[in-house]
């Protein structure tokens, strides 16, 4: 089991879409936030930042931090 899916199961935490960072992000480049829920949905700890770049016209992750 990969770690990020022991701590799912374990502990039943979930990600929800928050916000896009638009101060940080242009029509190529996306910085977007997740938030990360405990089962009852209060929070658990601070939102996910996710980078995400325009190339080709397809999109892709350039960072993804926990």
């Amino acid at each position: 089991m990969e770690d990020w899916e022991k701590i799912r199961v374990e502990y039943g935490v979930r990600y929800e879409f928050y916000k896009i960072d638009l101060n940080q992000s242009t029509e190529t480049r996306v910085k977007i936030f997740f938030k990360r829920l405990n089962p009852d949905g209060t929070p658990r700890g601070s939102p996910v930042p996710i980078r995400l770049v325009k190339e080709n016209g397809k999109w892709r992750v350039i960072q993804a931090s926990y």
